[in-house]
């Protein structure tokens, strides 16, 4: 989280810190922030493959309400 200070958007950071959330390494698994991470980092093509794996193994992560979609 010290990198993020520096830089909170910074690529790289955010994508590791995601993959950090997701895998559950260092901290509990917790697809939410993972995902948060991920958005941030979302030009990085590893950060949108994450979004895909998350979409493929946790998809009530994400919005459902076609409402909220739009």
């Amino acid at each position: 989280m010290k990198s993020l200070k520096v830089d909170s958007k910074d690529v790289g950071a955010n994508y590791r810190l995601g993959v950090l959330h997701m895998l559950g390494l260092g901290c509990d698994v917790n697809m939410t922030k993972a995902l948060q991470f991920f958005e941030v980092a979302k030009s990085d093509a590893h950060a949108l493959n994450a979004i895909g794996v998350i979409y493929f193994i946790a998809p009530d992560v994400f919005e459902t309400d076609p409402v909220k979609l739009f």
